[in-house]
């Protein structure tokens, strides 16, 4: 039942690391 709701949540996270590490390791 919660599934759909882990893969998109996996997705948002997966998003966020990919465009937050980059911005991290250019500001660092």
């Amino acid at each position: 039942m919660g599934m759909e709701t882990v893969t998109i949540n996996m997705a948002i996270v997966s998003k966020t690391f990919i465009f937050i590490l980059p911005v991290s390791v250019f500001i660092s």
